[in-house]
């Protein structure tokens, strides 16, 4: 396994984490590499207490599991000796290993003689040489990018190379996403090789009734009860996550919707500029800032809401939205990425564009409808026993062990 966690900072390593549980339980054994590419880690907004456990050197994942966690530095094409030596010593104390799991692409040339190799992608680093700038770039039906016209000759060539190695090196191509999917196959990736696996929540650890967590607030219940509506905004307050437009769009709609409330769970480098706005508004009794949540109390959270939030303007197919839906809440999402593809409008929540008005007006749609919230959540969770369900997980398997049709 090669992946950028512990710890658990997000949706992706979330992802993984359940992944190698998963595994584990199932009698495999694991070992994880992760490469940290230091340099980046101040680009990726994260907050002081994250920083700090990013900068630890010695893990060990899961006490249950004891899986054995190894960590080098990621420094781009550069680290592919590194990383291959790193396989051969790990080889020998583990191995020898039947699959290994690359989470990048610039990863796979360090294990050429690994018996499965599975690239696992979160972006369209394959399918459009720009896919850390404009990740969800548009695709002309000949599979044709325009981002090519934006870089240097020399860079094309490089990035290229690094698709052509990569296609012929990885048995399979994973992806959670249907728009990365279908993107790799127009391009012209090998569609054998491509394969689509949702995501999957544990939908009973959502189930249940109000339920109280350690960090409960003495008088969040009395709030709640106050309240109309309870919107909830779940992630990192960063610029990438939508929490500023989450916040903005709940205050310009709390002007006409005084019993309105609003949840947030978690923190980062917009917090306190956030806190400031909302004490600007005199909204302070309509909005709680819960700061940083263990990931195990979320769903005791949820469970006092209504409706969640996914207001990212760049993609809202993220692991956090799959859990609002799998609590039965309805849905207010900016249509972005791969969204439409979960939210149906009018029927699992409520689409919009990427901006305060438009998003206040899908709030106040919301708001204004009588039962609308247990309509969409029942519809919302529906979806996800159907098509996000840990099953997912046996067919990645099936992928692993080179058993997939």
């Amino acid at each position: 396994m090669v992946n950028e966690f512990p710890p658990t900072t997000g949706g992706s390593e979330t992802h993984n984490t359940s992944e190698v549980d998963f595994l584990c339980r199932r009698g495999h054994d694991v070992c994880v590499l992760v490469p940290r590419y230091r340099e980046l880690l101040g680009t990726h907004q994260y907050d002081e207490e994250t920083l700090r456990l990013l900068e630890r050197e010695q893990w060990t994942w899961s006490s249950t599991h004891r899986v054995p966690v190894y960590e080098t530095e990621d420094r781009g094409r550069a680290s592919t000796l590194s990383l291959a030596r790193m396989y051969r010593r790990l080889s020998r104390m583990h191995g020898p290993f039947d699959v290994v799991v690359a989470h990048r692409s610039h990863y796979l040339p360090s294990f050429p003689t690994a018996r499965r190799l599975i690239l696992t992608l979160h972006y369209m680093e394959l399918a459009c040489p720009n896919f850390m700038d404009a990740p969800l770039c548009s695709m002309r039906p000949d599979g044709g990018c325009d981002c090519f016209g934006q870089r240097s000759w020399w860079r094309n060539v490089k990035w290229g190379a690094r698709r052509w190695v990569s296609e012929r090196l990885a048995d399979a191509i994973v992806t959670k996403y249907p728009i990365i999917a279908e993107k790799l196959v127009t391009s012209g990736l090998d569609a054998e090789k491509v394969r689509l696996v949702r995501n999957w929540v544990d939908v009973s650890a959502f189930e249940g009734s109000r339920r109280t967590w350690a960090g409960m607030p003495a008088n969040f219940a009395e709030w709640i009860d106050a309240a109309g509506s309870v919107f909830v905004f779940l992630g990192r307050l960063i610029r990438d996550h939508g929490a500023t437009l989450a916040v903005e769009a709940f205050l310009a709609m709390a002007r006409q919707r005084p019993d309105a409330r609003l949840v947030v769970i978690g923190d980062g480098l917009e917090g306190p500029a956030l806190r400031r706005r909302v004490d600007e508004a005199g909204l302070n009794d309509r909005v709680c800032f819960l700061g940083w949540v263990q990931r195990d109390e979320v769903p005791a959270v949820l469970s006092w809401c209504e409706y969640g939030l996914a207001t990212s303007d760049w993609d809202n197919y993220h692991w956090r939205l799959l859990e609002m839906m799998a609590a039965g809440l309805g849905i207010v999402a900016v249509d972005a990425g791969d969204t439409s593809a979960v939210i149906a409008d009018g029927v699992t929540g409520y689409l919009c564009g990427p901006t305060v008005s438009e998003t206040a007006a899908a709030l106040t749609r919301a708001a204004s409808g009588n039962g609308t919230a247990v309509r969409l959540g029942a519809a919302a969770r529906e979806r996800i026993l159907r098509d996000f369900s840990p099953e997912n997980l046996l067919a990645y398997e099936a992928i692993l062990a080179g058993d997939a049709e």
